[in-house]
C-alpha cells in the first residue's frame, strides 16, 4: 500500500522549491500567491479560481480565498518573476 501523505508532501515541497526559484527577488505576498496558484492548479487539475480555492484547504470561507486570489491576479507582478521563468 502506498503512503499518499508522504507523496503529497513531496510534491508540495517540489512546488514550493520551484516557486521559490521563480520568485527569487519578489515580495513575500507575490511568492505566496504564485505558490498557492501552482499548488491549487496542480491539485485541482483546473484553472477556475473556485476549484483552486477549494484545494488550498484554508480555514476561511472559500469566497474570501477567491477574492484574495482574484485581487492578486489583477495586480502587476515583479519583472523578475518573468525573467526567472524564462531562465
Amino acid at each position: 500500500m502506498n503512503n499518499f501523505t508522504t507523496n503529497t508532501y513531496q510534491i508540495k515541497r517540489e512546488i514550493v522549491k520551484f516557486s521559490n526559484k521563480l520568485c527569487k527577488n519578489a515580495k513575500q505576498s507575490e511568492s505566496k500567491f504564485v505558490t498557492d496558484m501552482i499548488y491549487g492548479i496542480s491539485k485541482s487539475k483546473d484553472i477556475l479560481l473556485s476549484s483552486i480555492a477549494g484545494e488550498l484547504d484554508e480555514n476561511i470561507k472559500k469566497a474570501y480565498t477567491i477574492d484574495r486570489l482574484s485581487e492578486n491576479l489583477s495586480c502587476s507582478f515583479n519583472e523578475s518573476i518573468d525573467n526567472n521563468y524564462c531562465d
